[in-house]
């Protein structure tokens, strides 16, 4: 570069371009398996959740709304017992990461006849970093897959209580209909 051209200036253009691809297609592949690790934990609520969304938009019965209820409150007992195993995956993959990231560490560790170190702290993280790349990622995808598993049984006890103000509503207002105000002939 010149010594009037800046960064901003003088874009590569093709370069950014390539890289945005490289990055949508590293980001794309592991979203995939992701997606993958939550639907495995999730469908059976997925799909209930579906259902129940459809349905609210209609018209349904007393007896519909009971049922999804109770199916929903089901589902999301067992799905305590899925984010936990999830939890442990996230634990062990963590601990994998951190192992590998030390041994690297530690073998990068280059001593002088005085036995002072002859890396820095900088030079051992770097490679002990880049020596536990793959096991951050799978990391990664634990951490995000339990965080959005736990997203959705939150999400799922909201739809519980939605479900228990719709059919305490509708209750209320076949209790009302019951009752039919009374006319009074008035003679004139």
């Amino acid at each position: 570069m010149a010594n009037n051209q800046t960064f901003l200036t003088n874009i590569d253009t093709d370069k950014v371009t390539q890289l945005l691809n490289d990055t949508e297609s590293n980001v794309s592949y592991f979203n995939d398996i992701t997606e993958s690790v939550v639907k495995s934990y999730t469908n059976d609520l997925d799909n209930l959740m579906i259902s129940i969304n459809n349905k609210l938009a209609k018209d349904i019965s007393i007896d519909e709304l009971e049922k999804d209820y109770l199916s929903l409150t089901s589902i999301l007992y067992f799905m305590g017992g899925n984010l936990e195993q999830l939890g442990i995956r996230n634990d062990i993959s963590k601990a994998a990461r951190q192992e590998v990231f030390n041994k690297a560490y530690i073998a990068n560790l280059d001593k002088d006849c005085d036995k002072k170190n002859k890396t820095t702290v900088a030079e051992n993280t770097a490679q002990a970093e880049q020596s536990s790349q793959y096991e951050s990622v799978i990391n990664s995808i634990y951490d995000r897959a339990y965080r959005q598993v736990k997203y959705k049984i939150d999400a799922g006890y909201e739809m519980i209580n939605t479900l228990r103000k719709v059919i305490t509503k509708r209750l209320a207002e076949m209790d009302l209909s019951k009752f039919k105000p009374r006319q009074e002939i008035i003679e004139d």
